[in-house]
């Protein structure tokens, strides 16, 4: 037993160990993201609610069956259901009914419901993948935005280092004399402002890392890392899309459109089923019933009884027998006998024509229109919203694309002043505050630099997602 006890613990151990070592691709995230989501979730659910719909819309074509019971007990004088004679005295009743009802023509109403049912299951299959890919894009832009917090962290702690190190050189020339003890406490103070910012840089790790999580549905206190990539720009020029091109694009690949598109279908099904009122209904229907009562009463035989009665017969009174038959053996009709003898089976048909409904019908009708009318505005509205977003996500790559060559040219002429002025500064030519000044230009143009970088990595990443590419890192 405890030997059972202490493999178990360990594979638990070695378990829990492997997730907290494993480190998560792009690929993974998305991948577990789309199986674990609660978004997600809610749109397997909303499948699963529009399947059980077409179910039923297609049951509704076969028969129904129902059974009903029930007991009474009445007292006083009551009426045997079995004979429906008056007896005084107290009795107890039990009824049976099976009934069946079956749609023959219903006006296309059974029809009609089934096919939107169907459309019904299909949008939410194709909403799903909507959700799907929007769930999928804030992954990437989640796990981007890690690997842009490492980045900058690692950039803090260059700054860091670099600063730690312009202070070890005063350190040594306040050492031989070269240089004032005061001189040092500028260079203090830079290398305390690159402690702070290599600490908020973690700091933003973290909650970068608890955002994706929160995608993926993994507890805030479960160990979890993602595969940190060096990353690189594609060679995309963005300069060759055009929005007309994207957008065309982008209505083949969203599914939302497809789904709108399923949504007018179902609901242009409205005006069908509101006109189906105008026709007739027909439909067949079969009953079987039987009845017991306390008061049935079983009879073994008969025999004759003379009563005596007085007649007048030429003013004479004379006693006269008449005969009477007699119940023998009489005894209680037990149930199940009396549930035989009872059976009644019943068949019949119904039809239904509609004549005049104060105008109910030609509203529902309109109602109907009214609310075809509207989804289709509402349609056109969201490809005029696509549209715009398809537009701007173009215009952002380009923007983008434009500012992150700027901000690159930029750093490399900061790095080049750092290192002349760092030259200088060797030489006695240039001060601690020359010195520095360069170096917070130098460490504000690598963050622009890093800034710049993954925004146009995201904003061409935008403009895949409406193009159908797939998301991930080149």
């Amino acid at each position: 037993m405890k030997n059972l006890i202490f493999i178990l613990g360990a594979t638990l151990f070695i378990t829990t160990t492997a997730f907290s070592q494993k480190k998560w691709s792009l690929e993974e995230c998305v991948n577990y993201a789309r199986e674990k989501n609660l978004i997600i979730k809610q749109a397997d659910i909303n499948i699963e609610s529009a399947e059980v719909d077409l179910k039923a819309a297609r049951w509704s074509r076969l028969p129904n069956l129902s059974a009903s019971s029930g007991f009474n007990y009445n007292f006083g004088r009551n009426i045997d259901p079995t004979t429906n004679d008056f007896v005084p005295t107290n009795a107890g009743f039990n009824t049976w009914n099976i009934s069946s009802n079956m749609p023959i023509y219903s006006g296309g109403r059974i029809e009609t419901s089934i096919e939107q049912a169907r459309l019904t299951m299909q949008e939410a299959n194709i909403r799903k993948q909507q959700t799907s890919n929007d769930v999928a894009l804030d992954v990437v832009i989640a796990y981007l935005n890690i690997l842009f917090e490492n980045e900058r962290l690692n950039n803090n702690r260059q700054q860091l280092a670099l600063a730690q190190q312009n202070l070890d050189r005063m350190l040594k020339m306040i050492d031989a004399e070269t240089a004032a003890p005061n001189d040092r406490y500028d260079l203090d103070a830079q290398v305390a402002t690159n402690e702070q910012n290599v600490i908020a840089s973690e700091n933003n790790i973290a909650q970068a890392l608890i955002n994706l999580k929160n995608l993926l549905q993994i507890d805030p206190a479960e160990p979890f890392d993602i595969v940190r990539p060096t990353i690189s720009i594609p060679p995309v020029d963005p300069t060759s899309y055009t929005f007309e091109e994207v957008y065309a694009r982008s209505l083949e690949t969203q599914p939302s459109v497809a789904a709108d598109d399923l949504m007018l279908q179902r609901i242009e099904k409205n005006i069908d089923m509101a006109k189906a009122t105008y026709l007739p209904t027909f439909g067949i229907g079969v009953g079987l019933s039987s009845n017991y009562s306390t008061l049935a009463k079983s009879v073994g035989g008969y025999t004759t009884k003379y009563i005596d009665q007085t007649v007048i017969i030429d003013n004479n009174p004379i006693t006269v027998q008449f005969p009477s038959p007699e119940a023998v053996d009489v005894t209680n009709t037990p149930y199940f006998n009396q549930i035989n003898q009872n059976l009644g089976l019943g068949a019949g048909v119904q039809l239904n024509i509609p004549i005049f409904s104060r105008g109910q019908k030609t509203t529902d009708i309109r109602q109907a229109e009214l609310q075809v009318e509207n989804t289709r505005l509402n349609i056109e509205q969201n490809r005029n919203n696509l549209k715009v977003t398809v537009q701007n996500a173009v215009a952002d790559a380009k923007a983008a694309q434009k500012a992150y060559q700027a901000s690159e040219k930029t750093l490399n002429a900061l790095q080049v002043a750092y290192d002349n002025t760092n030259r200088r500064y060797e030489l006695g030519a240039a001060n601690n505050y020359e010195l520095l000044e360069s170096k917070n230009r130098l460490e504000q143009g690598t963050n622009n630099f890093s800034i710049a970088k993954f925004d146009y990595l995201f904003k061409l990443k935008v403009v895949d997602y409406y193009l159908g590419k797939p998301l991930k890192l080149d």
